[in-house]
């Protein structure tokens, strides 16, 4: 421990949250985050971070740069993020909230046109949309493997695939709500917005190396604030 208060230029800090806030903003000044052990194919020890850290002065990554990881054993925890508001409930309300729009959409349609119009109508959309998941898929696959080929990052192809096979999945379930959002999805303007969100949802939930790989380098924006009077150190996202 005396090891690596020395490399972070600190004495040991009394014990509470004062000490912690102490050796958090030391940490962050002197140990810099780097991935290069994953690049130069080096094995992930935990338990060699004292000498990776602490006696070659090099940094780390994620877990490995946690203060305090190189100065004494951390015990480690399996952990998910979970969000209030996930896929699984927006599922729940949606699923009942579409079929109650697709059964007063076909009583609507089908008191304009007749019901076995609208019948017809419903059978001609889904086929549509079975032949289109068929293109889309191809597309995709092909996009893919000229991306790969070309030594490109496949990312921006593989998610406009499955936007349109999003599109292809809406034509398909019967009903013209889901006829209607899957035409709206083929919209060059609506696929394209629809492109941005599935990456930036992808982003978040991919490791920053696997996003490099599949998008190339992140733009990240950065908002300076007002300054800190309490010795914080600014840095700079590149």
């Amino acid at each position: 421990m005396d090891d690596y208060l020395a490399r972070i230029g600190v004495a040991r800090p009394p014990a509470g949250v004062d000490g912690l806030r102490i050796l958090q903003r030391a940490h962050l000044g002197t140990v810099p985050f780097e991935n290069l052990s994953i690049h130069l194919g080096e094995p992930i020890d935990l338990t060699a971070l004292p000498d990776k850290i602490v006696a070659r002065r090099r940094g780390g990554f994620c877990y490995e740069a946690r203060p305090g990881a190189a100065g004494h054993a951390l015990a480690e925890r399996a952990c998910r993020a979970w969000h209030p508001c996930g896929m699984g409930r927006a599922i729940a309300l949606g699923v009942p909230l579409v079929a109650v729009a697709e059964i007063a959409a076909f009583v609507l349609v089908g008191g304009w046109i007749g019901y076995g119009w609208a019948l017809l109508a419903v059978l001609a959309a889904s086929f549509a949309g079975m032949m289109l998941l068929r293109r889309e898929g191809v597309r995709a696959w092909r996009g893919f493997v000229a991306a790969a080929n070309a030594g490109q990052h496949p990312g921006e192809r593989v998610i406009d695939g499955i936007v349109g096979l999003g599109a292809g999945v809406l034509l398909t379930v019967p009903g013209f709500v889901t006829t209607v959002a899957g035409l709206v999805l083929l919209l060059p303007p609506a696929r394209s917005v629809a492109r941005r969100g599935v990456q930036r949802w992808t982003e978040r939930r991919v490791s920053t190396a696997v996003a490099g790989d599949l998008f190339g380098p992140r733009r990240v924006k950065v908002h300076k604030g007002p300054p800190e009077a309490d010795g914080a150190v600014e840095g700079e996202i590149v």
